[in-house]
């Protein structure tokens, strides 16, 4: 792959990375290339400046904020969870969704518990790390309070 990249000042430079290279490998992985280099083309790229080995690269910031609700959900032996979830900016229907501990975690940690996920509306975004931010916008029905709680920035 060749590509002529422009700094955040100004400058140009060339990245030549062959297909089956750690650079390839952690561009496609950052930016969910799926084998299709173009679709880079006027895409914002962190990269790192390391010169000994691989570059390493990663979204240069969160993804835009995705609402949803939790409709059910259920505790998994390696700390993770599987959801059910109702995705606003996809319809209806509850989808399932399967979070790693450091996730499930995090939610529990936004919802105030594992019991406060279950009917809340809740804010997500994936962020440069690849990891999760939650953020609570309506409590749950279960702990009485169903009152906008924080909206996120």
């Amino acid at each position: 792959m060749l590509a002529h990249l422009r700094s955040q000042r100004g400058g140009k430079f060339t990245l030549r990375c062959h297909v089956d290279s750690d650079d390839y490998d952690s561009l496609d992985s950052a930016m969910g290339m799926d084998g299709e280099p173009e679709r880079l083309v006027g895409m914002d790229v962190a990269m790192s400046t390391n010169r000994e080995g691989p570059k390493a690269f990663c979204r240069p910031r969160p993804q835009p904020w995705r609402d949803f609700t939790v409709v059910s959900g259920e505790s998994l032996d390696d700390g993770g969870a599987a959801l059910q979830a109702v995705f606003h900016d996809e319809g209806p229907e509850p989808q399932r969704w399967l979070l790693g501990a450091r996730d499930a975690a995090a939610l529990a940690d936004a919802c105030g518990g594992e019991d406060g996920a279950v009917g809340a509306r809740v804010r997500f975004r994936l962020m440069p790390d690849d990891s999760l931010e939650f953020c609570m916008l309506v409590a749950s029905p279960a702990t009485g309070d169903s009152t906008p709680v924080t909206e996120a920035a």
